[in-house]
């Protein structure tokens, strides 16, 4: 895969990712 296709892939999924994140550190913390 390109890099250019990779940062669009992190793009789209940025937002879930962070999400996801940010609800598992708060059940964990």
């Amino acid at each position: 895969m390109l890099a250019s296709e990779k940062a669009l892939a992190w793009q789209k999924l940025d937002a879930p990712t962070l999400v996801t994140v940010g609800v598992i550190v708060a059940l964990i913390g």
